[in-house]
């Protein structure tokens, strides 16, 4: 069976809310249960799953929403020529898998995001040995876009080209400009 090392979870942004998507990787390790790749079997068959709780509405793990699902099952996750040394595992070896996910948290709120093999998916309880957790804390509305701070003579966060963008603060000025030139012009042919 695969498991999933403790304390090997990690949010690429790290702060989730602050772009549509994320990405997650966990590491995973293998029980000697199943086989490697490839083997006389083929390979493991199983899939790792990516799960979000909110821990302000004290959501259990049995509770929480499933996210994603790492495939293992239709392609190998176990190639010796990959395995690694485990981070903050010592001499523990192991396979980096990743998640990448679109749009990952619902509302503002404290969250625990956790990775599980199949096989403890399954159970009504997570060993903390077989599980890899990590919490954050969620502050701003992940549907609100950030508007960009334009001040005169000071880069934007605005695309380049994006002209619309970079002189949104200057865009009443240049309509009052354009109509007066207007009216000006308009006045010269009347006479």
């Amino acid at each position: 069976m695969v498991y999933v090392y403790p304390n090997t979870l990690s949010i690429d942004p790290v702060d989730p809310y602050t772009t549509d998507s994320v990405h997650v990787s966990a590491w995973i390790g293998n029980d000697n249960f199943d086989g490697w790749c490839p083997d006389l079997f083929g390979f493991t068959r199983t899939n790792i799953h990516l799960l979000r709780r909110n821990l302000d509405r004290g959501e259990s793990r049995l509770q929480a929403t499933h996210v994603a699902t790492y495939d293992c099952y239709t392609k190998c996750c176990l190639d010796p020529n990959t395995e690694a040394e485990v981070p903050g595992h010592p001499g523990r070896r192991g396979w980096q898998i990743g998640f990448d996910v679109a749009r990952p948290i619902p509302t503002p709120g404290k969250y625990e995001f956790f990775a599980v093999d199949n096989g403890d998916y399954t159970k009504t309880t997570y060993a903390p040995d077989r599980v890899a957790a990590l919490t954050f804390e969620v502050t701003r509305d992940p549907t609100q876009t950030i508007e960009p701070i334009i001040t005169p003579g000071e880069s934007t966060t605005c695309a380049d080209g994006d002209y619309m963008c970079q002189y949104k603060d200057y865009l009443p000025y240049i309509a009052i400009g354009g109509i007066l030139l207007l009216v000006l012009m308009g006045s010269k042919r009347r006479k």
